[in-house]
C-alpha cells in the first residue's frame, strides 16, 4: 500500500506550531479568548506598519520621478542642495517592498490564527468577532457585511456582493504596490552593466532585483501547499525522547545505531 503523501504549506505549519505553543499555555479553552484580544492588537500593529510602509514606498517612487534624464535627484533645504543618485533610491525602495511583503505574510498568519481560536467557540449567540470589538479592537467590525451567525439568507446574494466589492476595493488600494516596485526593477536593470566589472552601480542593481525577485517568491513558497514527509529525526529527539520515562527514551540505543 503506498503511502499518503501530506501536502502543506510553510504558513499551515508556521500556523499550527503557533496553536500548539497556545494550547500548551492555555490548555483551557475558556482562557484563551484573551489572546484573540492580543492577536487583535498584533494585527492591528502590523496594519499600520504596512500603511508605514506603503506610503515609504510612495515618497521613494515619487522622489524617482523626479529625478532628471540621467537619474539624478537634486534636493535643495534651506539653500543647500544635495545629489542624490536614482539607484540609490529605487534599492531602498525595493527592500522596503520585501519588508512589506513580510508584514502581508505575517498578517495572513494571523488572521488564520484568529479564525482558528473563533472556530474553537461554539456558544450559541457568541461572536468573537464581537466581542473584540466590544473590546476596542476589530474597529471596522460593524460595517463590514460577514454575518457568519446568521439564522436568515437573503433570496438575493446581497451579502456576497457587499463582501466581494470589500475585497475589491482593498485589492484596488495594493493595486500601486506592484507597479511602483516595477518601476524599480526597471532602474536597476537599466543600471546594470555586468561588463563593467564590480562597482557601486552593480551592486546596487543586484541587490535591487535580488529583493524585487524575492518578494513575490517568498509571498508565493509561503502559501502554496508542497508535498512532505516525516522528520523522523525530529520526532525521534524533539519530541519522543523528552517523553520517554526517566527522560531516557527505550528506543534511544537503537536511534543511536542507526548513525
Amino acid at each position: 500500500m503506498s503511502k499518503r503523501i501530506l501536502w502543506t504549506s510553510i504558513r499551515r505549519q508556521k500556523r499550527h506550531e503557533i496553536w500548539r505553543t497556545i494550547r500548551i499555555l492555555h490548555p483551557k479553552i475558556e482562557n484563551r479568548l484573551p489572546l484573540l484580544s492580543r492577536l487583535a492588537e498584533l494585527q492591528t500593529t502590523g496594519t499600520i506598519s504596512f500603511g508605514k510602509l506603503l506610503s515609504f514606498i510612495f515618497v521613494l517612487f515619487m522622489a524617482l520621478q523626479g529625478a532628471n534624464e540621467d537619474g539624478i535627484l537634486r534636493i535643495s533645504v534651506s539653500g543647500y542642495s544635495a545629489l542624490i543618485d536614482g539607484i540609490l533610491i529605487a534599492m531602498l525602495g525595493s527592500a522596503v517592498v520585501f519588508l512589506t511583503v513580510l508584514e502581508i505574510q505575517k498578517w495572513i498568519v494571523i488572521q488564520g490564527l484568529m479564525d482558528e481560536i473563533s472556530s474553537r467557540y461554539r456558544i450559541p449567540g457568541f461572536n468573537p468577532r464581537i466581542a473584540l470589538y466590544l473590546d476596542g479592537h476589530e474597529e471596522m467590525t460593524p460595517a463590514i457585511p460577514l454575518l457568519p451567525y446568521s439564522f436568515l439568507k437573503e433570496w438575493v446574494p446581497i451579502r456576497q456582493f457587499a463582501s466581494l466589492l470589500t475585497i475589491t476595493v482593498i485589492l484596488g488600494a495594493l493595486a500601486p504596490l506592484p507597479y511602483m516596485a516595477l518601476s524599480f526593477f526597471e532602474v536597476g536593470l537599466d543600471r546594470l552593466e555586468l561588463s563593467s566589472g564590480i562597482n557601486l552601480d552593480n551592486i546596487l542593481s543586484l541587490s535591487l532585483l535580488i529583493f524585487l525577485l524575492a518578494s513575490p517568491l517568498f509571498l508565493f513558497l509561503s502559501n502554496i501547499p508542497v508535498p512532505m514527509k516525516r522528520n523522523i529525526e525530529a520526532i525521534r529527539w524533539g519530541f519522543l525522547f523528552p517523553h520517554g520515562r526517566y527522560k531516557i527514551h527505550p528506543k534511544t540505543a537503537d536511534w543511536l545505531s542507526e548513525k
